[in-house]
């Protein structure tokens, strides 16, 4: 059986963050403001929003979250030699530019017995903006 495909395939440009030179809080176990960041990787994928999420209350008043994911094919990724990693940036999705998304978790999916394991690879994303209103995404 062939590698499964994606329904809807767009370009994804993601930031993978240095996990050698970037300072980490080992408190709160995360990068601080001076993060350091790799070379962009473009890879094809399938996005999925989940819309805003519920409100969260912030001092300054409510702010919305967007979620969702970006659904990958492990054999994409392995011919690209990236590999998805926490707090890694997402730039562009499809026609969406100048967005700062998370990636947040990981899930394989696509489990075939001719494949021997799995065969796409789901990151869920997050937005880490308190104020969306300079954006133009969901």
């Amino acid at each position: 059986m062939p590698v499964p495909n994606l329904i809807h395939p767009v370009l994804c440009t993601i930031q993978p963050l240095d996990r050698v030179t970037t300072l980490m809080d080992m408190e709160f176990r995360e990068p601080l403001p001076s993060e350091r960041r790799l070379a962009n990787v473009v890879i094809q994928a399938q996005v999925r929003w989940f819309g805003m999420s519920e409100r969260h209350r912030e001092n300054v008043g409510g702010s919305q979250v967007s979620k969702g994911y970006l659904l990958f094919r492990l054999k994409d990724l392995t011919d690209s030699g990236y590999s998805p990693k926490v707090g890694d940036l997402v730039l562009h999705m499809g026609s969406q530019t100048n967005i700062n998304m998370y990636l947040e978790s990981f899930e394989d999916r696509g489990h075939y017995p001719d494949q021997q394991g799995p065969t796409m690879r789901r990151a869920y994303f997050t937005d880490r903006e308190p104020t969306r209103e300079a954006r133009d995404y969901v």
